[in-house]
């Protein structure tokens, strides 16, 4: 490892401990620790993002909370943000990462749930009720139940669901909950065993309050024999630092005999110059002056090797003295960590014991739970009792089962008497004879009449009659005039034109008629307004010039579709047989049978070829008889009673089957074969492939989805969209022409007469919406919603109160159901997209898929809704 360029070493990351020697870049060690790392893994350290922990380590978030290590290897997984590794020390919420054995115990929502299996991994209370069953007496309207589970609801009876149910209270809802002594004992049975659980759960917090305590004191010891080494090292420290002191002054005064020696040493020589130079000295003086010099120069040698060794010292005193200083910081390290430790063990200790407290609390309120549960519902007895199973006096609703007579018995505040039987099923064909009257939820008739009837009531009885009159309401109008849904205009125009105008924002339905009332609409044409919507298709007003005329306006969700109807009020209108004068009236290609030339007689035939030149008898034309004119040419004739008796043919062949008359702009037509168009068609009703015959590089698609089913009130079932259909890529690669599905209408309380809005499309040249369905009627006579039509037509029409009607041709929707006073909306009828396809090969293949029909909502106690029809594919080539 290499010190960065501050000095300072890397992050390093490793498992265990380890032994680190820090040398300098010559390799001459500097500091030796061993070991290094954390041994062992504290309760309840602050978490670190660069320690590994294993499977079970305690760790305190930056929340503050106690986090239990999930797995091994764990390492930079904050357990404050990061699922999967951590869960909550003293948490029962239900963890996706745990694995439950039978018997265990969670929160989801403040609701209770106990595991049913082991090996419980990642199975959601809420969803998985083959691992969890619900632990809850008290009825709650936001929870889904399902068949057998039990609830006592708000008026104190005991109930067992006896299909899927969410909303419906028990005792109003008979049809989705039953009460029974069986059930009231099950019930009992899971109290007691949500009692034992909530015990068992007390007890083990208690043991975890114990452990946490055990920890704090342990703690509290190692805080005490940290702060006791700190006292020793501080100790040691002072020593050293005194030896560093005596050692450093030796070493001065070695200095201080080494230069006296080197002094004398100086003296020495100096006296031996002088007996040098003195001749006459004695050689004994010589030779006791050769012998201190010696000893003074030995005494030199030892007092620097003193001095050396005094320098040594020094340097070890001021290595131990570091070294003590250092332990001593270590020490105080160790005391603060093991406060901290004390700290933390503190605060698990305390929670724990809150933990207790709540858990303790919990099987009290479960065993106060099962104490009430236990005086209502009394179990098996062989006769009428007098007490509760506590001995205290019965409660009014007290229940008990009979053993003698097999009877459930309820106790109502003064004896007991038997439970009314609730009948689930009802055999209408077996068990039900005669006339079921109308008290008893029967109508008293054993007819129903014939077909169109529906049932009038006269306040006292119901009877099958005729449905009563209604339709349009008429207003005469002689100026302009904006005219509303459902309303007929009698339009006089004898005074001078004006504008009926339409209404602004029509609904899909909407009616309005105009009548020539004046019968001068020739003559003072009446202009229909569209009033920002289309007419037929057609951005443009629509304009009545014909006398005596009504025309119908239907708005079909995109435009206003005209009916129109002449002579309807004695107009002259052209009629296919009859004998009649046409004036100012030009004829296209008429086909004239035994024409009849009529009046004058005689006259002179003018304009003509081909007639005897003058002075010439030959067979003349006349204008009465009965001739035949043979290589004439009748230039513009007028001909009165047209009436040929045979087929005018040309001259030449007839040409060949397929041919048609074509003009070139100029003298007789003559036979030619069609060029381009389609002559052939392929329908899809089910899903399949569609196979580009040989010679064909262009076809024309036509793409329906399938309608969505009606609504039934309130519904248990929903009722479902209609499915898309498509065209999309085999062998032959093209962008997917879709139709979409119809919409169904809201399936909520309140809300289910709302109709269902009409499928989209996309990928065509041209993509048409769905027809809306209709909204149901809420009052009194609960008349549906009509099932919205498709690009193909076949709106719905409802049925009055019964079942609505399905679909009646391709992509339509069904009816909604209908009662009175609660009627359900229509489903939508699909979309539809057109698209030619072109530079297509031949014998490639396209993928094609019908829509399934949306299927009508249903359940709930209201009739059902009618089914929609499915999607169509036509394919032209």
């Amino acid at each position: 490892m290499i010190l960065t360029a501050a000095g300072r070493q890397p992050n390093i990351f490793f498992d265990g401990v380890a032994k680190a020697i820090l040398t300098t870049s010559a390799n001459v060690q500097i500091l030796v620790r061993d070991p290094v790392g954390q041994t062992t893994s504290a309760f309840g350290d602050a978490w670190v993002s660069s320690k590994i922990y294993g499977a079970n380590d305690v760790v305190q978030g930056s929340d503050g909370e106690f986090y239990v290590s999930l797995a091994a290897n764990n390492v930079n997984n904050n357990p404050a943000s990061t699922s999967g590794y951590w869960v909550l020390l003293y948490s029962v919420d239900w963890n996706s990462g745990i694995t439950y054995t039978e018997g265990a115990v969670v929160t989801v929502s403040n609701l209770l749930y106990q595991s049913l299996q082991n090996s419980n991994l990642n199975k959601n209370p809420t969803t998985e009720a083959a691992y969890w069953r619900l632990i809850s007496l008290a009825y709650v309207s936001t929870v889904t139940y399902t068949v057998g589970q039990n609830v006592v609801g708000p008026d104190g009876i005991f109930y067992t669901a006896l299909r899927t149910t969410v909303g419906d209270t028990p005792a109003s809802s008979p049809s989705d909950w039953v009460g029974t002594s069986a059930a009231a004992a099950a019930s009992a049975t899971a109290a007691a065993a949500s009692a034992t659980a909530a015990a068992g759960s007390a007890s083990t917090a208690t043991t975890q309050a114990t452990n946490a305590a055990t920890s704090a004191s342990t703690a509290t010891t190692q805080a005490t024999n940290a702060a006791t080494s700190a006292s020793t090292a501080t100790t040691q420290a002072s020593n050293a630092s005194t030896s560093a002191s005596n050692a450093s002054t030796s070493a001065t005064n070695a200095a201080a005999s080494a230069s006296t020696a080197s002094t004398q040493a100086s003296n020495a020589s100096t006296s031996a110059t002088n007996a040098a130079s003195s001749a006459t000295s004695a050689t004994a003086s010589a030779s006791t002056a050769t012998t201190q010099a010696s000893n003074a120069s030995t005494s030199a040698s030892n007092a620097s090797t003193s001095a050396s060794n005094a320098s040594t010292s020094e340097t070890n005193a001021a290595a131990s003295a570091s070294t003590a200083t250092t332990q001593a910081t270590n020490a105080a390290t160790s005391a603060s960590n093991a406060s901290t430790s004390a700290t933390n063990a503190a605060s698990s200790a305390s929670a724990a014991s809150t933990s207790a407290t709540n858990s303790a609390a919990s099987a009290t309120s479960a065993a106060n739970s099962f104490d009430l549960f236990d005086d209502r519902f009394l179990g098996a007895k062989a006769s009428d009792p007098t007490l509760d199973n506590d001995g205290n006096a019965l409660v009014e609703g007290a229940l008990y089962f009979n053993s003698t007579t097999d009877t459930s018995r309820v106790y109502n505040g003064t004896a007991c008497q038997n439970v009314a039987p609730v009948a689930t099923t009802i055999d209408l064909a077996t068990q039900v004879t005669g006339t079921l009257a109308y008290t008893n939820g029967g109508t008293g008739i054993t007819s129903p009449g014939t077909l169109g009837n529906v049932l009038t009531s006269t306040g006292t009885t119901w009877s099958s009659a005729p449905p009563a009159a209604g339709g349009l309401e008429y207003v005469v109008k002689t100026a302009n005039y904006t005219t509303f849904d459902k309303e007929g205009v009698l339009a006089d125009t004898s005074g001078g034109a004006f504008t009926v105008t339409l209404p602004a924002t029509p609904a899909t339905g909407a009616q309005v008629v105009v009548a020539d009332s004046g019968s001068f609409w020739g003559t003072n044409n009446l202009t229909v307004g569209r009033n920002g919507s289309t007419i037929g298709g057609l951005a443009q007003d629509l304009v009545c010039d014909i006398t005596g005329a009504s025309v119908q306006l239907v708005y079909d969700g995109s435009t206003w579709e005209v009916y129109a109807q002449i002579g309807g009020n004695g107009g002259t209108a052209v009629t296919l047989d009859g004998t009649q004068t046409l004036t100012n009236k030009t004829l296209t290609a008429p086909v004239m049978t035994a024409p009849v030339l009529g009046t004058p007689a005689s006259g002179t035939l003018t304009n003509a070829t081909g007639l005897p030149a003058a002075g010439v008898i030959n067979t003349a034309a006349t204008l009465t008889d009965t001739q035949t004119l043979t290589n004439k040419t009748l230039t513009a004739p007028t001909i009165a009673s047209a009436n040929l008796t045979t087929a005018l043919t040309l001259a030449g062949a007839a040409g060949t089957n397929g041919q048609v008359l074509t003009s070139a702009g100029s003298g007789l037509p003559s036979w030619t074969t069609p060029a381009g168009g389609f002559t052939a068609m392929q329908v899809f009703t089910s899903s399949g492939t569609f196979t580009i015959p040989s010679g064909k590089t262009t076809i024309k698609v036509t793409v329906v989805g399938a309608g969505a089913g009606g609504e039934s009130y309130n519904a248990a079932t929903a009722a479902t969209n209609g499915g898309g259909s498509t065209v999309a890529s085999g062998t032959q690669t093209i962008s997917t022409i879709t139709g979409g599905g119809g919409v169904t209408p809201v399936n909520s309380t309140g809300n289910a007469y709302r109709p269902g809005n009409g499928g989209t499309a996309s990928g065509g040249d041209i993509n048409f919406v769905g027809s809306a369905g209709g909204m149901g009627d809420l009052v009194s006579y609960g008349q549906a919603g009509f099932g919205g039509g498709s690009f193909l037509g076949g709106i719905t029409p409802p049925v009055y109160q019964t079942t609505g009607a399905a679909g009646s041709a391709y992509g339509s929707g069904g009816s909604g159901g209908s009662s009175a006073g609660y009627a359900g909306g229509g489903g939508g009828g699909g979309g539809a997209a057109i698209k030619y396809l072109t530079s297509l090969t031949p014998s490639n293949t396209l993928t094609v898929t019908i829509g399934a029909a949306g299927v009508g909502g249903s359940g709930g106690g209201y009739p059902a809704g009618g089914d929609g029809f499915k999607g169509v594919v036509f394919i032209e080539y």
